[in-house]
């Protein structure tokens, strides 16, 4: 009887310790840690993260290797992030070869609410919202929305790559590649570089 509680209390033990340490959206990264990124982040970033995108940008092998085919290579807009120089400035071999580990072990193509809850995880219902929103010409407002990459992080999780889209509509939208570095002081991310950025509209207010 002895043998079974204590057989018990350690299967107890274990699904609580899943519950806490689950990894949803990747296997070598713990779901906590994706989640205290996105809230930490949102602190320094020019606008909040209100509305998240439930869509998750997906990590493509040219993102991280760069394109091979030599017709299609555009200098850096081509690279991959283990061709960046300034991605060498902040991220060791082992931290690429634990960045290379985590793409490979990537889970998973939208965010869940129940992860989330600080934020609004919205469909394309939303998206539309915020896209009939910039044509009444009214001021942006809180109409906006965030569509990011699960994030690269390095050993010691000081740095962390992802890929992030800020959109409020037809009047603005941009996609960049940013390197961010944590401040445990502060509990936030700071970003240091950025790459492959593309941009619509002018309109951020």
């Amino acid at each position: 009887m002895k043998k079974f509680g204590k057989i018990l209390i350690l299967a107890l033990g274990i699904a609580a310790w899943s519950d806490t340490h689950s990894q949803t959206y990747s296997l070598l990264v713990h779901d906590e840690t994706i989640e205290d990124f996105f809230k930490q982040l949102s602190k320094n970033l020019p606008h909040e993260i209100i509305k998240m995108n439930e869509d998750i940008l997906e990590w493509s092998e040219q993102d991280i290797y760069g394109e091979r085919d030599t017709l299609f290579q555009l200098g850096e807009l081509s690279k991959g992030l283990m061709e960046i120089n300034k991605v060498h400035i902040f991220f060791s071999e082992l931290d690429l070869k634990y960045v290379e580990r985590q793409y490979n072990h990537l889970d998973g193509d939208h965010w869940y609410p129940e992860d989330f809850r600080r934020f609004e995880i919205i469909d394309s219902v939303g998206l539309n919202k915020i896209m009939s929103h910039s044509f009444s010409e009214k001021r942006m407002g809180k109409n906006y929305s965030y569509t990011f990459s699960i994030p690269l992080f390095s050993l010691n999780k000081e740095y962390a790559i992802v890929q992030q889209e800020f959109d409020c509509g037809f009047e603005c939208s941009t996609y960049c590649i940013h390197i961010y570095k944590r401040l445990e002081s502060q509990k936030s991310w700071v970003e240091l570089t950025s790459w492959k950025c593309i941009s619509a509209g002018a309109k951020h207010e």
